[in-house]
């Protein structure tokens, strides 16, 4: 590709000064911003940048509509001011961004802000190509095929993606990756979430623990082959926040609560296989669950058929045959139904 002068300035002047090594104040590594831009020739770009702490990046583009692969490339970063970062790029040529409040704005080729109708387009905010909502009339099949979950660590610097409709893929750098199949969670007794498998390079295992990393990630432990790699990850988008085990902890307004020995209702929901288990405190259960962006619904459930008076069991099990939809509020699963609060789940305490 053909350099402009000003990039061939530009990199002479990061090359002889050695860069700045830090993020402005508001950006935290790794750093992963993300928007729609706008495309001459479809409906728009969902455009994903990974800055890491080497001083490398990530460069992730679907062009909506056209098709559905995942264009990417890597290369370098560097911060040529205190606001404005340059990435150095094999392809295209928007490689320009300023720094605003925690976020970053694309600029274009001769380093200024687009203007007219779609500048506030060009605004990368924090987040994944899978956090981003297509208009309904632009969703391709590439909606299923991103990351649900993702997970990185360091010493040495890897990614691990898990793409609940399809598989999961682990990068390590300087290594061809793995790709296992999605195979069925398990949650041992700790909560732990454990895939196990046969990826392409061999047997892979994976666990994710409810603790040990700041609030909102997950601690993460990846099995490839021989080694053991560590780090922390979070899920990357509404759905997938679902995953995994919950206990009832309120119900039509009324706390749930232990009573005299009784188990807790609670549930494990494997968005994988599409799939809800668990206890309704008296009897267990499990079946098919249907989750869209906003909706949830179990199918017909199974359930064992023991006589608990004076359980909660009737309305937890009124509640499971309607569709209702759902939010997060400070890592509270909430149950909406005709508009009102029904039920509130949490993430077991793990002291």
């Amino acid at each position: 590709m053909k350099r402009s002068p000003l990039y061939l300035l530009l990199l002479l002047i990061v090359t002889a000064c050695g860069g700045q090594q830090h993020l402005p104040p508001g950006i935290h590594y790794p750093a992963t911003f993300a928007a729609i831009i706008p495309c001459d020739d479809c409906s728009g770009i969902k455009y994903e940048l990974t800055l890491d702490e080497n001083m490398t990046f990530t460069e992730r583009m679907i062009y909506i509509g056209k098709d559905d692969k995942i264009y990417q490339q890597n290369g370098s970063w560097y911060m040529v001011s205190d606001s404005v970062l340059l990435l150095e790029k094999k392809q295209g040529s928007m490689n320009q961004f300023l720094v605003e409040q925690g976020d970053l704005r694309m600029l274009d080729t001769h380093g200024k802000r687009f203007g007219g109708a779609l500048a506030d387009r060009y605004l990368l905010m924090p987040g994944s190509l899978s956090g981003l909502i297509s208009p309904s009339s632009e969703i391709t099949s590439a909606d299923a095929g991103l990351s649900d979950f993702r997970a990185t660590g360091s010493d040495p610097d890897w990614t691990l993606e898990i793409d609940f409709a399809r598989h999961i893929i682990f990068r390590l750098r300087g290594e061809p990756e793995w790709v296992m199949p999605l195979p069925y969670m398990h949650i041992d007794s700790g909560f732990q979430l454990q895939y196990s498998g046969q990826g392409d390079r061999g047997a892979m295992h994976i666990v994710l623990l409810p603790k040990g990393c700041e609030t909102g990630f997950q601690q993460v432990r990846v099995t490839a082959g021989q080694k053991t790699f560590n780090g922390c990850g979070q899920y990357e988008n509404q759905r997938a926040q679902l995953n995994g085990y919950w206990v009832l902890h309120e119900l039509n307004g009324k706390p749930v609560e232990s009573d005299g020995g009784r188990t807790i209702p609670h549930c494990q929901i494997d968005i994988g296989a599409g799939t809800i288990s668990g206890h309704t405190g008296c009897n267990q259960f499990n079946g098919p669950v249907t989750i869209t962006r906003n909706t949830f619904q179990p199918g017909n459930l199974a359930m064992t058929k023991m006589a608990c008076p004076k359980s909660p069991e009737s309305a937890l099990v009124s509640l499971l045959n309607v569709p209702s939809q759902y939010r997060f509020d400070q890592g509270q699963w909430q149950m909406i139904v005709n508009g009102n609060i029904v039920a509130r789940w949490i993430r077991p305490d793990i002291q």
